[in-house]
């Protein structure tokens, strides 16, 4: 364990009950349930494991225990799995949690059942159905059939949209559940940022992993078209590349003008303020974290018309939408957004702010869930 940072919170040991939190990385857990973990260790000992990353001193500071538990988020190697399984199994019998909380594919898998086997109460996040899921076929059907005892009993499971929750429930029975506004946003942090003018052209941005199924291709391939037909539209890309082929295409596509790829960025708000739209290619989310935070600083964002993404925006009143995984639709909404005066871009920005003010203030989820444990005391 790291030492102990300037102004870290000490984490309580004072009997509390536990409450203990499984993911599957740090830096989502912090950047989007700070304000949760905020208001669990002021009543609660939390204790968090996953793999140790970047934001392991942020969340320590919180006043929270981090354990650190290696996983391969997209692996499929069963004795690794297994691995995980057993080390989730040891957290239950460490530490007795009055409530086991978890998100993400495997955290919800292997921990819904070593929760189980230990009795704990659980609250299982379905965060997006992922793409093996989406992908149908065999991994599908092996990963409904997993996720049947992983979820049987629980406390609540919680959607992050109706899609999402539509099919889970046509394929498996399950008890208590609640639909969340996805992780809500924190409009204080997030706040309304002046448009920028237009001088220098429309300014574009992504926020993302670089990977296939974020619609990268279909965003590069738009990017190039513009960039052929002299249109005065600049891409900017933040994300780390989490499928290898992308690094050297990106690389070659910044060096040519076509994009400007910055890579992975602690801190997106500096490139929000200075976009005239976020644009989300997505193939499936579970609710978007980067256009929420994209219309609470009051910019339109550009979106595949997928669950996960359509709930975020207001069509033609805060963003356009387009069918995932088309360069041709994606290309044409950029245009017509690229089309319109910067005023009425302005406007579709404070519209968006309004939008997200109204359905996804995330103290609402933070209340769901401090309710939901309440329960169990």
């Amino acid at each position: 364990m790291k030492e102990r940072g300037a102004g870290e919170v000490k984490a309580r040991h004072d009997g509390s009950p536990v409450v203990l939190i499984l993911c599957n990385n740090d830096g989502g857990l912090y950047k989007f349930r700070r304000g949760l973990l905020e208001r669990l260790v002021g009543r609660y000992r939390v204790v968090i494991s996953c793999p140790e990353g970047d934001f392991a001193q942020d969340i320590r500071a919180l006043g929270a225990e981090l354990i650190n538990t290696p996983m391969e988020r997209r692996g499929t190697n069963p004795l690794r799995d297994l691995k995980l399984l057993r080390a989730y199994m040891r957290l239950m019998k460490q530490y007795r949690p009055l409530a086991v909380l978890t998100y993400t594919v495997k955290p919800n898998i292997y921990g819904g059942i070593a929760a189980r086997l230990y009795r704990r109460p659980r609250i299982a996040n379905i965060t997006g159905l992922g793409t093996a899921v989406e992908n149908g076929g065999l991994m599908q059907k092996l990963l409904m059939a997993m996720y049947r005892p992983a979820l049987r009993g629980a406390h609540c499971v919680c959607f992050q949209n109706e899609a999402n929750r539509d099919f889970f429930n046509s394929n498996m029975k399950i008890g208590r559940q609640v639909l969340l506004c996805g992780s809500g946003v924190d409009l204080k942090e997030h706040t309304a940022e002046p448009y920028p003018e237009d001088a220098h052209g429309v300014r574009l941005l992504f926020i993302g992993r670089m990977m296939r199924a974020k619609g990268v291709d279909e965003l590069l391939a738009a990017a190039q078209r513009l960039k052929n037909e002299g249109e005065n539209i600049s891409f900017t890309l933040v994300g780390g590349c989490d499928e290898a082929e992308y690094e050297a295409k990106l690389s070659k596509l910044t060096r040519e003008g076509v994009i400007d790829w910055v890579g992975e960025k602690r801190s997106v708000k500096p490139y929000i303020a200075e976009c005239h739209a976020v644009v989300n290619p997505s193939h499936h989310e579970g609710m978007s974290n980067v256009l929420l935070e994209a219309a609470a600083t009051a910019r339109p964002v550009i979106a595949s018309d997928i669950p996960g993404c359509r709930e975020t925006f207001a069509e033609g009143k805060s963003g356009f939408g387009f069918a995932a995984g088309d360069a041709e639709a994606l290309y044409l909404a950029v245009k017509r957004f690229a089309a319109l005066p910067n005023e009425r871009r302005a406007e579709m920005g404070a519209f968006a702010r309004e939008f997200v003010e109204k359905n996804f203030d995330r103290e609402t989820v933070i209340r769901t869930y401090t309710d939901l444990i309440e329960e169990l005391l």
